[in-house]
């Protein structure tokens, strides 16, 4: 019977400890408006991360192409290099 009072009492005991840690912790993150500002998403935040942005004008054109390793960007197509081409800006490589 005492071991199983013991036992009730250090469960309890430990139970208020680890509720006073959660406590403090929430109170350091959910409920500081700063945090909520900067970490969690708002209707703002969203609209603006899925609308439509045009492409800006007068951009240079840049023609990409793949090579062991790493990617080689040219402000002309490469003769030749179609096969490894990656990606561009620009009127498509002939």
């Amino acid at each position: 019977m005492l071991r199983q009072t013991a036992r009730i009492a250090t469960t309890l005991a430990a139970l208020v400890l680890v509720a006073g840690c959660e406590h403090a912790m929430l109170e350091d993150t959910i409920f500081d408006k700063e945090y909520v500002v900067r970490n969690l998403p708002n209707e703002e935040n969203v609209l603006s991360a899925t609308t439509f942005k045009p492409r800006p004008t007068g951009f240079d054109q840049t023609y990409c192409y793949s090579s062991i390793g790493e990617v080689a960007c040219y402000a002309q197509p490469q003769e030749g290099e179609r096969y490894r081409l990656s990606g561009y800006y620009g009127p498509a490589p002939e």
